[in-house]
């Protein structure tokens, strides 16, 4: 199994460069990849930010990598949660990954953030 770094992620799913698009298909198609949390928040962003790809685009693209059975996360179950919450809950998804992980691990999160604080695990300062 080797882990990739995040434009190996973004360039599977994005062909304006089409050589690296192929070579980045080609080696995720054909590998046991490990992808972890610090690359599922950067791909979210560069994809969200800089392709301006929208909420559901990107919901579609996390739901296919999902489905690749030869994609192992850091925490899959985590990952689908916040998932489902930013889909589901209209917010945002860097909160509600760093939300449940901490939950997960059993600790709450102080925040400033009104919004994110009333989301599972958050606790407003």
């Amino acid at each position: 199994m080797i882990a990739i770094d995040t434009n190996v992620l973004v360039r599977y799913y994005v062909d304006d460069d089409h050589a690296q698009h192929k070579k980045a298909k080609r080696f995720i198609d054909e590998n046991e990849v490990f992808v972890n949390n610090i690359v599922i928040l950067e791909s979210f962003w560069v994809l969200t930010n800089v392709y301006r790809i929208s909420k559901k685009g990107v919901g579609d693209i996390f739901d296919h990598l999902r489905r690749l059975s030869n994609i192992h996360f850091e925490n899959e179950t985590v990952f689908s949660r916040a998932l489902a919450e930013y889909r589901d809950n209209n917010c945002d998804f860097a909160d509600a990954l760093l939300g449940l992980l901490n939950h997960h691990h059993g600790y709450e999160t102080a925040s400033f953030d009104r919004k994110a604080s009333k989301r599972l695990g958050f606790v407003l300062l």
